[in-house]
């Protein structure tokens, strides 16, 4: 169907590559389609370490080395508050290497992070009896921005460091989509089979990403030998299997607000087609990728390598001749002088 005069022009998801200058490509707010947004990011770490950008490769390290060095700081009951401090100062930290690494550094422009005891409680929803987490959006004083709340402990006890990473990248998932995702009204329709039902979001797409990304920091777990981050959220996503509380909490989200009867569940299938790049396995309980979703995404970045190439390669060509061009005039100027 052709777009009519007055839809939502999206945005374009600029070239990336894990070089400069694609590394950090533009992202508009509230103006991709949620599942272009997923497959673009889903295509930037879905891959091998030789195929990460260096950024990535640090944030990943960085990342990585602050959970060594502080995870034994979390668990225990809180004397003074300096530890809840140094806490927060983690969470900003982690929240920025998981920004560089999966959301191209495009959401820290975008987002408030606050952490603390008991910042977050009830449920607005009523469907579970508290919360740990939460992201929302923000309009105050002619400027809107996403804010995440997440509890690092209750009772003046800090909870452990996986459990704080887990909520923490949880609610990032939320923040990618919220801050990005296009609203309008063409990309809204059939909403509960995209991002869930409106104030949950806890949909398809969401429970998607959040496993592969889920997939990557166990990777990172195993790779820097830390046993919490390999087995991270393995009560809730067991092997490699989709959140079983998301999806629970998205099954309540639809009952309660009586979704089942809207037409928007017609595409259902849709969810486990083999020709969507990022899809759920028939079971719908795991999540796979299309080998051709990476593989045309490198083909991209190698014309992009082989252009930037072959642009310096003019430029070098051009400074020789211009090198050549100078040293002969003052040749020439010597010869005249000698004359």
């Amino acid at each position: 169907m052709p777009q009519t005069s007055d839809a939502k022009k999206h945005g374009s998801l600029y070239q990336y590559a894990p070089f400069e200058p694609f590394d950090h490509p533009e992202l508009l707010p509230k103006s991709h389609p949620a599942r272009d947004l997923m497959n673009f990011t889903v295509a930037a770490f879905h891959r091998e370490d030789e195929n990460l950008s260096d950024r990535q490769i640090a944030a990943r390290k960085s990342f990585a080395t602050r959970v060594k060095d502080r995870e034994e700081s979390y668990g225990d009951k809180l004397e003074t508050l300096t530890p809840l401090k140094h806490c927060k100062d983690d969470l900003q930290h982690l929240f920025d290497q998981l920004d560089e690494f999966f959301f191209f550094n495009r959401l820290g422009a975008h987002v408030s992070l606050k952490g603390g005891l008991d910042v977050v409680g009830k449920d607005p929803l009523e469907i579970d009896k508290r919360l740990e987490g939460e992201t929302y959006s923000v309009k105050a004083r002619g400027r809107e921005y996403t804010q995440i709340n997440i509890n690092l402990g209750t009772d003046a006890k800090l909870y452990e460091m996986s459990a704080i990473i887990g909520q923490l990248m949880h609610e990032m998932v939320h923040a990618y989509y919220g801050v990005f995702a296009c609203d309008c009204e063409d990309c809204s329709s059939n909403q509960t089979i995209k991002l869930g039902v409106k104030d949950d979001w806890h949909g398809p797409l969401f429970l998607q990403l959040h496993r592969l990304i889920l997939t990557e920091l166990r990777r990172w777990g195993k790779k820097f030998n830390l046993p919490g981050l390999a087995s991270l959220l393995a009560d809730d996503c067991p092997e490699d299997k989709i959140s079983q509380g998301a999806k629970e909490r998205a099954d309540a989200a639809i009952k309660k607000g009586r979704v089942l009867e809207n037409p928007q569940l017609k595409n259902l299938h849709t969810l486990t087609s083999p020709r969507v790049l990022v899809a759920f396995t028939v079971d719908r309980r795991r999540v796979r990728v299309h080998p051709s979703l990476v593989a045309k995404q490198l083909a991209k970045e190698e014309v992009l390598r082989q252009r930037l190439k072959r642009v310096a390669q003019l430029e070098e060509e051009a400074a020789a001749k211009e090198t050549a061009r100078s040293a002969q005039a003052e040749t020439e100027t010597e010869t005249e002088v000698d004359l």
